[in-house]
Formats: C-alpha cells, structure tokens, sequence
C-alpha cells in the first residue's frame, strides 16, 4: 500500500509528514550501497527470470491481443461475404 492509497480520513489525523525511510527531506537524494545492492539484485532477477522464449510469449500475447479484438469484424464479414454469394448464386 502506498502512501496515496490511504483513505483520505486517515490521511487527515496524521500530524505532519510521514517519515518515510526513503525520504530525502529537502536534500540531494543519496543511495545506501544495501540499497543500490537490493536493487541490482531484484534487476538481474528479473533479467533472468525472461527467458529463452520471452520474445516468443511477447508476439503470441500480440497475435492473441489483434485476433481478439477483430474476431466480430471477421465473423461479420463471413456471414456478409457468405450471404452475398449465396445471394448472388
């Protein structure tokens, strides 16, 4: 939960600011060498967590995403094509 996420009720009996760990009160923002090692850590797990087939999964999800989307247009334009030529026969 973040700090937007609180309800407004709540967020209005808090006296002051919230001191937040991450906060830099006014000054230049300065990174802890754990914080930074954290972070590399959670980057390069997510790096490896991809895989061989990432590219792969990414055009299926785009393919599935377009084919989704105009499915209707495409039944629509068979049964109009179909009805023409049977009309037309």
């Amino acid at each position: 939960m973040t700090y937007t996420d609180i309800p407004l009720t709540i967020v209005a009996t808090v006296a002051g600011p919230v001191p937040w760990s991450t906060s830099s009160r006014g000054s230049p923002v300065l990174f802890s060498p754990p914080e930074l090692a954290a972070l590399a850590a959670h980057l390069a797990s997510c790096y490896h967590s991809r895989g061989r087939m990432f590219d792969l999964r990414l055009l299926d999800e785009a393919i599935r995403g377009f084919a989704a989307s105009h499915f209707m247009t495409g039944v629509v334009l068979i049964v109009a094509i179909s009805a023409l030529t049977c009309w037309i026969a």
